[in-house]
């Protein structure tokens, strides 16, 4: 079994050799010194994982809050992300701020033949869905643009959909249309190179995700797809769908 200091030491090295995240000078020299100024309060962080990986205290939470829109690449910010509390308003803004930031650059779609950029997506997908004020929800709501959005942060869709926020007719739309999902809808050119995540990841995992989200609404409708969907195919999508409705009746009876 592999401990967590092993892991630690694979991420440190993965950092030394930059292929953790892309970074670039500007993004060192920034990292470097945010690191001087968090260390001032009695650490010794010499890396990101570290920094990562370990607990910190309100105090140099607060130096990451003041250093996070320096970083010019998204993976810095996305590690960071976690480190923040997200409960704070100025927080919660800052983070939505900072993803609608990733949407528009270079990194939210990998280049052909690259890995998903999923080690930033998925540090934002696990902070929104800790977001208590109902105030932000629908600002969180409104980032889920397109398809890529939707499957990039499927844990923060499950939460809104529990705190209804997403609407029911929103998510029969998505399950309606994701057979005909497109290259140009997520954000891809037509040039049969092989991209990651591809058009039939997330085809599937937005079904996946609708049908996961169903079961906090209740209703003939919602009965009648996930019944349709029970008996489809697709044995990991009727094991979902079976899973939903025994969790809808759970709900409806108010356990």
């Amino acid at each position: 079994m592999v401990d967590n200091r092993t892991i630690l030491q694979a991420e440190i090295m993965r950092e030394k050799n930059r292929t953790a995240f892309i970074t670039c000078d500007e993004d060192d020299a920034v990292l470097k010194e945010m690191l001087q100024k968090i260390n001032a309060f009695g650490y010794s962080f010499q890396y990101l994982a570290e920094l990562v990986n370990y607990k910190i205290d309100d105090k140099a939470a607060r130096v990451i809050e003041r250093f996070i829109n320096r970083f010019l690449r998204e993976g810095p910010r996305g590690y960071l992300v976690g480190k923040l509390d997200i409960n704070k308003r100025e927080n919660t803004a800052l983070i939505i701020e900072l993803y609608h930031h990733f949407q528009n650059s270079a990194e939210y779609i990998s280049g052909a033949g690259m890995p998903a950029p999923s080690h930033i997506y998925t540090r934002y997908d696990n902070a929104f869905r800790k977001v208590k004020q109902q105030s932000y929800l629908l600002g969180i709501a409104e980032l889920l643009r397109t398809p890529r959005d939707i499957c990039y942060l499927p844990l923060t869709v499950d939460y809104l959909s529990r705190r209804n926020v997403i609407t029911p007719e929103n998510l029969f739309k998505w399950y309606n249309n994701a057979d005909t999902i497109t290259s140009a809808d997520i954000g891809l050119p037509d040039d049969n190179a092989t991209y990651y995540p591809p058009v039939s990841y997330f085809r599937r995992q937005i079904k996946f995700e609708v049908i996961r989200s169903l079961q906090y609404y209740p209703s003939s409708t919602s009965l009648a797809l996930l019944n349709e969907c029970t008996n489809c195919g697709d044995f990991d999508l009727a094991a979902s769908a079976k899973k939903s409705l025994k969790a809808m009746q759970k709900i409806d009876r108010g356990e």
